[in-house]
């Protein structure tokens, strides 16, 4: 947008979101929570997960084996 500065909103710099570590920790507890909750499972090693890259890391395909 014309700025000669590079960062990403939200993450880092002068705009860095002010909530960051609390949806981090938010984030935490309900991964904590949730694998209490369902049942003991492991990735299909027959299909891996796949990925799309870019601007951020994205999981398009996560298969699991439930135990």
């Amino acid at each position: 947008m014309g700025r000669p500065e590079q960062h990403m909103t939200f993450n880092t710099g002068p705009h860095r979101c002010v909530g960051l570590n609390l949806a981090r920790l938010e984030m935490k507890v309900f991964y904590q929570e949730w694998l209490k909750r369902v049942p003991p499972f492991r990735l299909d090693p027959q299909a891996p997960p796949r990925f799309s890259g870019g601007f951020a890391l994205a999981i398009t395909s996560l298969p699991l084996v439930w135990a």
